[in-house]
């Protein structure tokens, strides 16, 4: 199954395995916000994309968009493999040096934009279409 809170999201995929999550009052009873005040969002592309030594280029080219205060959300290809993940985590944090966090991993963008508006920035994704549905904005930014 597919669960999306926009109807045009998962274009390829037939309507009847889709899941489409339209009450958002329901939504917020059981979602907690944890990034409210945190106006800047930056996405990694998927881990699939690069080779690892590629890594650092492709945090850099991300950092460069954000301000100090802003947050990563690594894709969830970085976070699903327990040795990938403690890879990913020891090259941003060198590159970040502290000026930028990575998000926690339960965060969920979509739900973080039902409470407040965010710049999203990152390669293409249906947080796109999400972003424009909730009345946050998208920046593309080419990361590979």
């Amino acid at each position: 199954a597919f669960i999306a809170i926009h109807p045009d999201a998962y274009p390829c995929i037939k309507n009847d395995m889709k899941f489409l999550l339209n009450n958002w009052v329901q939504l917020k009873k059981h979602y907690s916000p944890k990034l409210i005040g945190v106006k800047r969002i930056g996405l990694t592309c998927a881990s699939r994309r690069l080779k690892k030594e590629e890594w650092p280029t492709m945090i850099k080219k991300l950092l460069k968009k954000l301000p100090i205060g802003s947050i990563v959300k690594p894709h969830p290809s970085f976070i699903c493999n327990e040795k990938i993940n403690t890879e990913f985590k020891k090259v941003f944090k060198k590159i970040s040096n502290g000026k930028v966090d990575l998000c926690q991993e339960d965060v969920i963008i979509e739900l973080e934009m039902l409470y407040e508006k965010k710049e999203i920035i990152g390669p293409q994704t249906s947080l796109s279409k999400y972003a424009e549905y909730l009345g946050s904005t998208f920046n593309h930014v080419k990361l590979y």
